[in-house]
């Protein structure tokens, strides 16, 4: 059993920022971390073995185009600006 710590998996590219991943966790998308040693001092890590499970869960989505690509693909052509694709996300559900 090995637990790394943010810097570890930022390093590594796995997680984002620190304020993203604390978004993440909230959403119960990331695995919470654990603290070792003090309740309040102590260093939070995160288990390999849970991080390896959120890897692989994540690993099929990867090359799928995300929801705002596929809203200016199919809108706006490469013209238009982020804002009206956003617009146009919002209005199609795409």
């Amino acid at each position: 059993m090995r637990f790394l710590t943010w810097r570890e998996l930022h390093d590594r590219g796995i997680l984002p920022s620190r304020q993203h991943t604390r978004r993440l966790i909230n959403k119960g998308i990331v695995p919470a971390p654990y603290r070792l040693g003090d309740a309040k001092r102590g260093r939070l890590t995160r288990l390999e073995a849970d991080i390896e499970a959120y890897v692989a869960r994540k690993a099929p989505e990867r090359g799928r185009p995300r929801p705002r690509e596929v809203a200016r693909k199919l809108f706006c052509g490469d013209l238009r600006s982020d804002r009206h694709v956003r617009a146009l996300a919002r209005v199609t559900g795409v």
